[in-house]
C-alpha cells in the first residue's frame, strides 16, 4: 500500500468507515464491549496511527471479540488537549496522546511525556517499569477517571529545523530573537534563553511548513524526522539543529477511563494490558527506525544536523532545571514526580553510557 492509499485508509476508519476485525455492526451482545477509541493524531502522523490501529486489531483478535475498538484519528487542525478534553467528558472510552495534553488538569503529568534534558526512551521505560514510575502515573491519573500505560516514544528528535543556521560564534544567546514553536516547560526554557515562543499553528505539520516558509516561523520541529520529512519542515528549514534537548524520550500514553476498563472481565483486562505492552515496544522501535533512515536521507541532500553551541546547551540546561523546579513547587505531585525522574535518571547516569560495540 502506497503512503496516499494508506492515509485514506485512515481518513475512512476516523469517519467510523472501518472499525477493527471483529467489530460487531451495532450493540454488542452480552458479554461484550465496544469501545471508541480516539487519536490525538492526525492521519499525516501515520506511525502513531499505524501503531494505534494495530493494537486494536490485536486486542479485537486476541480477545475473540469480546472486546472491540473503533478507532478515530483526529480531524485536522484539533489539538490532543481537544482530543483529552473529549475524552474526559465521556465522548470515549479511551485515547492514545501525548501525557501533557493532560497536564492542565494534573500538572505532574508533563514529566510522563518528556522533560527538557530529562529521561531518554530508554530511561523512561526503566523508570516507568521498574523505578516507581508506572505506580506515580497511576496516581496522577486516578483524579481524572483514568487508567494509563505507556504506548510508543516519538524520541529522540532534533532540536528544531531552522531557516538559517544558528551560528556557534553567538555562544550562550544564540537562540534570541529566534520565533520558535514550543510548548509547557520546553517553551519556558527557551523563552528564558531569549527566544520567541509561538503556538504551535492548527493543522499539523503542513501548516508548521507554511509558517516556516512565511517567515511566521524561524525554527520548529514536528513529531520526529520521519513525520518532519513528510510535512516539508526540511524542505523550507533546511539547516538541522541538535540535540533535541526539549525531550531526549517522549512517550505517548493509552489512557482508558477507569469505569469501563474495570467493568471488562478480569482476562479481557490482561489482554487489553499485554498489548499495550507489545504495542509500546513496536511502535518505539517503528518510530526510531523510521526517523534513523528520515536523517540519513536528509543527510545524504546536505542537510545536516549541527550541535547547538556547548555554552548555550549549558545555559539552556540550568534554565530547565530552574523551570521544572517552579512547575514541581506549585503542586505537591509534581514534586514527588520530578524526584522519582531525577532519582532515575541518576541512578541510569552512574552506569555511564551505552558500549560502543
Amino acid at each position: 500500500m502506497n503512503r496516499r492509499d494508506f492515509l485514506r485508509t485512515l481518513t475512512l476508519a476516523g469517519a467510523g468507515i472501518l472499525a477493527a476485525p471483529g467489530a460487531w455492526a451495532l450493540t454488542p451482545p452480552p458479554g461484550r464491549a465496544r469501545w471508541r477509541m480516539l487519536l490525538g493524531w492526525p492521519a499525516e502522523l501515520e506511525l502513531y496511527a499505524a501503531g494505534a490501529f494495530r493494537f486494536a486489531r490485536q486486542v479485537s483478535l486476541l480477545s475473540e471479540s469480546r472486546l472491540a475498538l473503533d478507532v478515530t484519528t483526529a480531524p485536522g487542525g484539533a489539538t490532543q488537549a481537544e482530543t483529552a478534553a473529549r475524552l474526559l467528558a465521556g465522548e470515549a472510552d479511551c485515547a492514545h496522546l501525548d501525557a501533557w495534553a493532560l497536564a492542565g488538569h494534573a500538572p505532574a503529568l508533563e514529566w510522563f511525556s518528556g522533560v527538557p534534558f530529562g529521561l531518554d526512551s530508554r530511561g523512561l521505560d526503566v523508570w516507568l517499569r521498574h523505578m516507581g514510575g508506572q505506580a506515580l502515573l497511576r496516581e496522577a491519573l486516578a483524579p481524572l477517571g483514568l487508567h494509563g500505560w505507556p504506548m510508543g516514544d516519538a524520541g529522540p528528535g532534533v532540536f528544531a529545523w531552522a531557516r538559517r543556521p544558528v551560528a556557534q560564534a553567538a555562544g550562550a544567546d544564540g537562540l534570541t530573537g529566534l520565533a520558535v514553536a514550543a510548548r509547557g516547560l520546553a517553551g519556558d526554557v527557551l523563552a528564558g534563553a531569549g527566544a520567541l515562543v509561538r503556538p504551535e499553528p492548527a493543522g499539523g505539520g503542513a501548516a508548521l511548513a507554511r509558517a516556516l516558509e512565511s517567515g511566521a516561523l524561524d525554527a520548529a520541529a514536528w513529531h520526529g524526522a520521519h513525520h518532519e520529512t513528510l510535512a516539508g519542515l526540511p524542505d523550507v528549514a533546511p539547516h538541522g539543529l541538535g540535540p533535541g534537548w526539549q525531550a531526549p524520550g517522549r512517550r505517548m500514553l493509552l489512557v482508558v477511563r477507569r469505569a469501563p476498563y474495570e467493568a471488562l472481565p478480569a482476562v479481557v483486562r490482561k489482554i487489553f494490558d499485554a498489548v499495550a505492552a507489545q504495542m509500546d515496544h513496536e511502535l518505539t522501535v517503528a518510530v526510531a527506525a523510521a526517523n534513523a533512515r528520515a536523517l540519513a536521507a536528509q543527510a545524504a541532500r546536505g542537510r545536516t544536523v549541527a550541535p547547538l553551541a556547548p555554552a548555550l546547551l549549558a545555559r539552556l540546561r540550568a534554565l530547565a532545571a530552574d523551570a521544572a523546579a517552579g512547575r514541581a513547587g506549585a503542586d505537591p505531585l509534581a514534586a514527588r514526580v520530578r524526584a522519582g525522574h531525577d532519582a532515575a535518571q541518576a541512578a541510569l547516569a552512574a552506569l555511564g553510557p551505552p558500549l560502543a560495540l
